[in-house]
């Protein structure tokens, strides 16, 4: 009778304890899954940035300049393009915030892609680097806002 006394509860504490282990590997996967899911949108964001400043650089050298640079325009067109693609992935699960930083990065590439941009012989306008920067920063801003709202 001592025996089976002492089986008994040796078994629910074995059974506790391997449920106990599962779970935790259970609530560990679910964390680190998370986890991963955090780094690469942080890191879709620091490519964001980074897009934004290059095309902010481009649109600066071009503006204040007479005539066009095909190939300037051109790098301009692909980063705006890129960075368009790049907020629609990262921003897709919450369609508000997308809409939003959609809506800067439009202000954005009209600063940087309006007026006669791309028309042979335009006039300088070196005024305009005044909207590209300040569209730039303010769309940087409103990405990091958003990044922590996800």
């Amino acid at each position: 009778m001592d025996w089976v006394g002492g089986v008994v509860p040796a078994a629910v504490g074995a059974g506790s304890a391997l449920l106990t282990q599962f779970g935790e590997r259970l609530v560990g996967r679910f964390f680190e899954r998370r986890a991963r899911q955090e780094q690469l949108r942080d890191a879709d964001l620091i490519e964001l940035e980074k897009a934004i400043f290059e095309v902010r650089d481009l649109a600066t050298s071009y503006w204040p300049f007479p005539s066009g640079n095909p190939m300037l325009e051109g790098a301009i067109v692909g980063r705006m393009t890129f960075l368009s693609e790049l907020a629609e992935e990262l921003f897709a699960s919450k369609s508000e915030l997308l809409w939003n930083l959609q809506v800067a990065i439009n202000a954005f590439d009209t600063a940087c892609t309006g007026g006669e941009f791309g028309s042979p012989g335009r006039a300088a306008d070196p005024g305009r680097c005044r909207d590209v920067e300040i569209t730039a920063y303010r769309l940087v801003r409103l990405a990091k806002e958003s990044r922590r709202k996800l």
